[in-house]
């Protein structure tokens, strides 16, 4: 399965978790690079792809995942029919 990966696909999964993990042990990291609106109108614009990175918990982390994996399911399942 990982091996049909494209690898962009494969590093931007490897940095999400490794930064999302930073996140939840780094609450000043985690601060510096959430989204927030005010940062963005003082032209932060750094937040609007970091914020994509880092997720509040471990559920919210499971159900991107879960999210993922159903994505790569039902494209394979296009490909078999």
């Amino acid at each position: 399965m990982i091996q049909s990966l494209h690898p962009v696909i494969l590093i931007l999964v490897i940095t999400n978790i490794v930064i999302t993990f930073k996140g939840f042990k780094d609450l000043i990291f985690f601060d510096n690079y959430k989204f927030n609106i005010f940062h963005l109108k003082h032209k932060e614009w750094i937040r609007l792809i970091s914020s994509g990175f880092l997720h509040v918990d471990g559920s919210h982390l499971f159900l991107i995942c879960l999210l993922c994996i159903s994505l790569v399911i039902q494209f394979y399942i296009q490909l078999v029919l």
